[in-house]
C-alpha cells in the first residue's frame, strides 16, 4: 500500500480517558477473531483482515516483550470518516491523531464492565505496513496496561503508561528532548506526583509531560537494564503497588529515582551547549529576519526617494515648457 506523507509529517499518537460509552457502533458492521472484534463501515471491509492480522502480531509481540501472558479481549473502530473519528476524539488535539486508545473498565472486584477499545482513522488504513505496526503497538500497549490494572486492582501512573507505550513502541510523540533539557535548566520539571492521573491541559506543559514519561522509562532501562522494565509490569501483574514495583526492581525509592534521574540535567558543558544552541537559533533567525526587513526597507525608501526625484524634475520640464521663464516688471 502506499505510504502517504501525511504519516510522516503527523505521526501523533493520543491516549484518552475517553468515556466508553461514546464509542457507539450501532450503523457499523462487526466480524469477530476470536477475542478481538473489529468494527467497519462496508467500504472499510477490504482492510479488516489486515487489520485482524497487525492486532494478533501485535498482541503476541507485547507479550512476550513485556511478560504479560495475557489475552485480553478488546476491540477496534475503523471510523467510517475522518469527521466521525474526529467526533470520537472529542478533542482539541484531534488534527494531529490517526488512532488513539480507550482502556478497559473494570469495577473494584476484578470484574469486566467494558472491553477496551482502539479507533483508527480511515485515512491511517493506506499506511496500514510495518512501518505502522509500531502506531498501533502504542495504542494497544494503553489497552494491556488497563488490562493489567484493572485485574490486579492496582493503579498504574499516567507517566509510567505513556512512557511504556511510547518505550515499548519505539515510536516518540515528541522526538526532541531540546524542551526537556531547558526545563530542567530552568528548574521547571513537572514533579512525577502531577503525572499520576493525567497531564497538564497546557499544550506545552503536556508536551513536556510526555517527554518527562519517555525520558523516565528510558532512564530506567539505561541504568537497570532493559529487563527491569519486564520485571516491574510482572511485579504489577502479581498485584504489587507501582512504587514498590519499582523499589523492589531498582533498590531504589521512587522519590530518589526522580531526583537521579533530574540529576543527569544538571548545568553540564553538554547540556548548556544544546540549550545554547536552541536559544542560538532563534536569536539568529530573527537577526536574519532584522536583517531582510532592513533591506526591504531600504530598497523602498530608495525606490521612494527615485520617484520624488522623477518627480520633481517633472514639474520643473513642465513649468519650462508651458509657461516659459517669468517676465521681470
Amino acid at each position: 500500500m502506499k505510504l502517504k506523507l501525511r504519516s510522516i509529517v503527523i505521526f501523533f499518537l493520543l491516549f484518552f480517558s475517553l468515556s466508553l460509552s461514546a464509542l457507539s457502533t450501532p450503523d457499523l458492521l462487526s466480524r469477530k477473531y476470536d477475542r478481538l472484534t473489529i468494527h467497519y463501515s462496508s467500504k472499510h471491509r477490504r482492510f479488516v483482515p489486515e487489520v485482524a492480522e497487525v492486532m494478533k502480531k501485535v498482541v503476541r509481540d507485547l507479550n512476550a516483550d513485556l511478560g504479560f501472558s495475557i489475552r485480553p479481549e478488546f476491540e477496534v473502530i475503523i471510523a467510517p470518516s475522518r469527521a466521525e473519528f474526529e467526533r470520537y476524539l472529542s478533542s482539541g488535539q484531534s488534527e494531529w491523531a490517526l488512532a488513539f486508545a480507550v482502556p478497559p473498565r473494570y469495577d473494584p472486584s476484578g470484574k469486566k464492565l467494558k472491553n477496551g477499545v482502539v479507533v483508527l482513522d480511515p485515512s491511517s488504513l493506506d499506511l496500514f505496513n510495518n512501518s505502522l505496526v509500531g502506531t498501533v503497538k502504542h495504542e494497544v500497549c494503553h489497552i494491556f496496561i488497563g488490562e493489567l490494572e484493572g485485574r490486579s486492582n492496582i493503579r498504574i501512573p499516567r507517566w509510567f503508561n505513556e512512557g511504556l507505550a511510547q518505550w515499548i513502541s519505539k515510536i516518540l510523540v515528541y522526538p526532541d528532548e531540546t524542551d526537556l533539557k531547558v526545563a530542567a535548566f530552568n528548574k521547571t520539571l513537572i514533579p512525577l506526583e502531577e503525572l499520576v492521573d493525567g497531564f497538564p491541559e497546557s499544550a506545552l506543559r503536556a508536551k513536556l509531560a510526555y517527554l518527562e514519561s519517555i525520558s523516565l522509562v528510558s532512564y530506567l532501562a539505561e541504568k537497570y537494564g532493559a529487563g527491569s522494565i519486564r520485571m516491574i509490569v510482572i511485579r504489577l501483574k502479581e498485584g504489587v503497588e507501582f512504587q514498590t514495583a519499582v523499589e523492589q526492581t531498582t533498590s531504589v525509592p521512587l522519590a530518589e529515582l526522580e531526583k537521579n534521574w533530574q540529576d543527569q540535567f544538571q548545568p553540564g558543558v553538554v547540556n548548556i551547549i544544546s540549550i545554547f544552541i536552541r536559544y542560538l537559533n532563534i536569536f539568529v533567525g530573527l537577526a536574519i529576519l532584522s536583517v531582510i526587513v532592513f533591506f526591504i526597507v531600504r530598497a523602498r525608501s530608495r525606490r521612494r526617494l527615485a520617484e520624488m526625484k522623477e518627480e520633481d524634475a517633472w514639474m520643473e520640464s513642465l513649468d519650462r515648457d508651458e509657461w516659459g521663464e517669468p517676465e521681470e516688471k
